[in-house]
């Protein structure tokens, strides 16, 4: 506000009208309608005369309304989701900024129809698309015969072709193929991202039975309608791969339970490599891959590349890996089939060694394995999942979060223990180690003695242990203990010893008896954690952290740990409470931080 205008509303006089009202003895009625005019005259004087004092207070005052504009927007991206409006807080502020807001379509260009809408999400959406404007629309769109009259009505809305940037959309059949044959009708000039679900089956209801969906997206969407298509998300439908081009993300997913020998792939491997050779600048894949190609593929250079997730035969992995030309730093997975054999495995962990040997992986240093049964039925050839994820550093963090900390995920189906065995001395001669963490998930695979003893033996620069038993630890205590009385390396730096499962394992099946069994266990357990931490204090290289979580006052009880403190350079985690010479601290924020670690929220890394 310009001061010259302050002043003169200091200097300002009443109404003339007013004022001879007030001198002619004029009637009530009459004095009473000038005496609200002036009211209202004089508040809005009041409202301006108080907005100058903000921007004399507060500097966020000043700023003009493009860049508090730009600033919304920002703290918008920044949320959980657009798609969710948690800015929407910020229009309760001041006025001022409520304008803001109305007067930013960006912000309210991003849509989300769900089934069953009731007339208050209606209301919602016509305010978002008429705050929207002209600007280029985000739409989440979840079909359901719940909504089918919502779409019926606002179908035209939607589809405008000149304003749809991007689309999500989720459902069956019968309402996905028709709704995609119509856009196929226009062109989409600015369309980015198309994410298409085939939403019949969940992952949960997947058996590993379930028939493959026969349907495909229209060629013509993705051909010439989308010109500016570069983020393309299919799951669980076909996928005509010759018309894969210029995008800078491509996840094509099938039913990840399903055996690839139950599904009729209508292309090959080399029609797969041909794609890729066609989108020089593509950051993200993931991709189901047909039968091996009987000749070698062309070499796929890929120098964009920050994630790739291969799911298919074992020889298929191995082959796309030998042709793709991905940097050293790239996030790797992979799910290879029909893998029972470690002399099967070692074409595989040679292509994995040449990767991850190469200048700039050497930050990939923690090597967890994972036991589970994918099916009840599938316990006699239990698979083993193999991670290669990021080291992390400092106490009590066990491991990262499975889709987001990991570089390198290996799933196999061994035969017998044996060769798992073989799998890992191949797995652990390829790859650069330094700590090492086992989760035996549901009890179908727990490492014997000799299993710890050969990995931890192949392991030179092991620092760090992390364990998260379902049965026992006897296993890796007795190998540690091995490897430190015969002295064959130095001890180690951490132990993490996760109870979590084992506690509510028992708890949930009320098995009073054997938790009490497991404690007398584990009594004996934390004993010789005091045994090895005294003689690896002899040794002259003491280790740094002891961390037992996960119910631990279910598992000890009131069992004491100062007796070990004195053996450990840092001190002892006991769930959240840390133990060192100086005595104990109460550690809040630890529990937050792993729970974050592990289930980190997938935030989506497609934008442009």
């Amino acid at each position: 506000m310009d001061r010259s205008k302050l002043v003169g509303m200091f200097s300002d006089q009443p109404l003339p009208d007013l004022l001879t009202a007030l001198d002619g003895h004029s009637d009530g009625k009459q004095l009473v309608n000038l005496i609200d005019q002036e009211l209202a005259r004089r508040s809005d004087l009041l409202r301006e005369l108080q907005m100058y004092r903000n921007m004399l207070c507060s500097p966020i005052h000043k700023l003009p309304a493009e860049i508090l504009s730009i600033i919304f927007v920002y703290y918008a991206h920044a949320g959980t989701s657009l798609h969710i409006p948690d800015w929407i807080d910020l229009m309760r502020v001041c006025r001022k900024w409520n304008h803001v807001a109305r007067s930013t379509p960006e912000l309210w260009s991003y849509h989300i129809i769900s089934p069953y809408i009731s007339r208050w999400e209606w209301r919602n959406l016509d305010r978002r698309r008429k705050y929207g404007g002209d600007a280029p629309m985000n739409v989440k769109l979840h079909l359901h015969s719940g909504n089918s009259r919502f779409l019926e009505q606002y179908q035209p809305f939607y589809w405008q072709p000149q304003s749809l940037r991007s689309l999500e959309v989720n459902g069956p059949t019968d309402l996905l193929e028709p709704l995609l044959a119509r856009m196929a009708e226009y062109s989409h000039p600015i369309l980015s991202k198309l994410d298409v679900h085939f939403g019949s089956y969940t992952d949960s209801q997947d058996t590993g039975e379930t028939p493959y969906p026969h349907f495909t997206i229209p060629e013509d969407l993705l051909n010439s309608k989308s010109p500016q298509l570069r983020h393309l998300v299919v799951r669980h439908c076909t996928l005509n791969w010759d018309l894969v081009r210029n995008l800078c993300t491509l996840r094509w997913q099938l039913l990840r339970r399903s055996s690839p020998a139950n599904i009729s792939f209508t292309h090959t491997l080399l029609d797969v490599a041909e794609a890729l050779l066609r989108c020089p600048r593509l950051g993200a894949l993931e991709t189901s891959l047909p039968i091996p190609a009987p000749d070698d593929l062309p070499e796929v250079p890929l120098p964009h590349l920050y994630e790739a997730m291969l799911f298919g035969n074992h020889v298929s992995c191995a082959q796309m890996l030998l042709a793709m030309k991905m940097p050293a730093m790239a996030r790797l997975s992979l799910l290879a089939y029909d893998l029972h054999t470690a002399r099967e495995f070692l074409h595989l962990a040679l292509r994995l060694r040449r990767h991850f040997r190469r200048p700039g992986s050497e930050v990939m240093r923690s090597l967890h394995f994972e036991s589970f049964s994918t099916h009840p039925q599938a316990a006699v050839t239990p698979p083993l999942t193999v991670t290669l994820g990021w080291k992390v550093d400092g106490p009590g963090v066990a491991f990262g979060h499975w889709d987001t900390s990991s570089i390198l995920q290996l799933s196999t189906y061994p035969t017998s223990h044996v060769e798992i065995r073989k799998m890992i001395v191949k797995l652990l001669h390829a790859l650069p180690v330094d700590s090492i963490t086992h989760l035996d998930g549901r009890g179908v695979l727990t490492f014997t003695h000799r299993t710890w003893k050969m990995t931890i033996l192949n392991l030179p620069a092991l620092t760090s242990v992390s364990v998260r038993p379902w049965w026992s630890l006897a296993p890796l205590l007795s190998a540690l203990e091995w490897f430190l009385r015969a002295k064959k390396r130095a001890p180690l730096q951490r132990i993490i010893v996760e109870t979590d499962l084992l506690t509510e394992r028992f708890n949930q099946d009320n098995r009073d008896e054997q938790l009490d069994e497991r404690r007398a266990e584990a009594r004996a357990v934390f004993a010789w954690l005091v045994d090895y931490a005294a003689e690896a204090m002899k040794q002259g290289v003491p280790i740094a952290v002891i961390d037992v979580t996960g119910g631990y006052n279910d598992i000890l009880g009131d069992l004491k740990a100062e007796e070990i403190c004195e053996h450990l350079s840092e001190g002892i985690f006991l769930d959240d409470v840390f133990v060192s010479r100086e005595g104990s601290k109460k550690i809040k924020e630890r529990r937050e931080l792993k729970f974050f670690r592990r289930h980190g929220s997938d935030s989506d890394s497609d934008s442009d």
